[in-house]
């Protein structure tokens, strides 16, 4: 009896050892996964991470060539609008230059001395005297203007303009100091004109006034 009962003890601990194998073989095999799974994932996260440091570098370098590519852009617009600026001297040194100051000058002159001659004559009214005098200021004004648009065509650093669009206006001022110069002319020999006509009557009317006294 107590050789059966020590053979079933031994039956049941190896059948106990049997059915524990497995478990421990399984759990094994559940590492041995695991391990491979982690340095796999270990292996795709190196390569990861040197495909995304391989891109901070192309991203890096390229933002470096668009910086440069910028800053040479704005070099070349600084020195493009600084050109601009600068007064050719083919400009500057245009015989219509110095015309356009001779128009203002002669202007200038022109009717000053025309004020002085009818304010000494006897042919004109205080009024038409007043209005002389606003015509000139009109054209003393207009001739401001020019001038002051001469100077940003002709002074470095003023105005923005290519050499053929600072060549254009001035060609358009030199036009119009010419006209406005045309128009003191014409207005100066006007008025005295009218001036001789009004003291050329004035002396026929003068002679009569003598001739019917003397009758």
């Amino acid at each position: 009896m107590k050789t059966i009962i020590m053979l079933i003890v031994l039956v049941l601990s190896c059948l106990a050892t049997k059915a524990q194998t497995p478990n421990a073989n399984e759990l094994f095999a559940q590492k041995k996964t695991q391990r491979k799974y982690l340095i796999q994932q270990n292996a795709l996260l190196r390569t990861y991470l040197k495909f995304l440091k391989k891109g901070y570098e192309i991203v890096d370098k390229g933002l470096s060539v668009i910086g440069d590519i910028k800053d040479a852009a704005f070099t070349r617009d600084a020195d493009y609008f600084n050109s601009l600026r600068q007064v050719n001297p083919v400009v500057k040194n245009s015989p219509k230059v110095g015309d356009i100051f001779l128009y203002q000058q002669a202007i200038i002159s022109g009717f000053q001395q025309l004020r002085t001659d009818c304010s000494n004559s006897h042919e004109f009214t205080r009024d038409e005297i007043d209005y002389i005098d606003s015509v000139y200021a009109n054209m003393l004004t207009a001739c401001s203007i020019s001038v002051d648009e001469l100077t940003l065509v002709t002074t470095a650093g003023v105005a923005e303009m290519k050499d053929d669009q600072r060549l254009l206006r001035l060609d358009k001022i030199h036009a119009d100091m010419q006209d406005k110069y045309a128009f003191t002319l014409d207005f100066i020999n006007s008025t005295q004109l009218l001036a001789l006509q009004r003291a050329k009557e004035r002396t026929q009317i003068e002679s009569l006034l003598k001739l019917h006294q003397e009758f």
